[in-house]
C-alpha cells in the first residue's frame, strides 16, 4: 500500500511540475504577446475599466517522495 500512494504522490508531483510549467509559459505569452498589444490599444484611445492585473510567475518546485524502507 505505502508503495502504491508513493508512486501516486510522484505522478501527482509530476503534474504540478507540468502544470507551473506550463501556468509559466502563459504568463510568459501573455507578457511579450498581449500586454504589449493591449498598450497599443490604449495608446490609440481605446481604453476598459478594468485594469489587466499582473500576474507572478510561479517559482515553487514538489519534491519527490522518498522510497519506503521497511528496515
Amino acid at each position: 500500500r505505502m508503495a502504491v500512494l508513493t508512486e501516486h504522490l510522484n505522478d501527482v508531483g509530476q503534474a504540478l511540475g507540468k502544470s507551473v510549467l506550463a501556468y509559466n509559459k502563459a504568463v510568459g505569452s501573455l507578457e511579450t504577446r498581449i500586454l504589449p498589444a493591449a498598450r497599443r490599444f490604449k495608446e490609440l484611445g481605446v481604453s476598459s475599466e478594468k485594469e489587466i492585473p499582473m500576474l507572478d510567475p510561479v517559482e515553487l518546485v514538489s519534491r519527490k517522495a522518498l522510497p519506503y524502507d521497511s528496515e
